[in-house]
């Protein structure tokens, strides 16, 4: 069945939200409370903890970069070894 053949979806919920005082929200039953600031304080403290994980991932890149460079520079050092040393006088 494609999209354009599907029935419409009647089975809706509808929640009725209302502001109450102190930055609070209230849902129409009286069932949860939620408070704004601390959504938007948690939100802020995961963003910043978001921030400082991308910035050691790069950290951590630059030095998995910095680690395959000095292998291949130890290996082009021993190369010039064993031809140095291999190299008749």
């Amino acid at each position: 069945m494609f999209i354009d053949e599907m029935p419409p979806v009647n089975n809706t919920t509808t929640t009725r939200i209302k502001k109450v005082s102190s930055g609070a929200v209230n849902s129409g039953t009286g069932n949860q409370v939620i408070i704004l600031e601390a959504c938007q304080q948690e939100l802020e403290q995961t963003k910043r903890t978001a921030a400082d994980l991308q910035k050691e991932n790069e950290f951590l890149r630059a030095q998995f970069d910095t680690k395959d460079a000095l292998i291949a520079s130890k290996e082009e050092t021993i190369e010039l070894l064993k031809a140095a040393f291999n190299r008749p006088n």
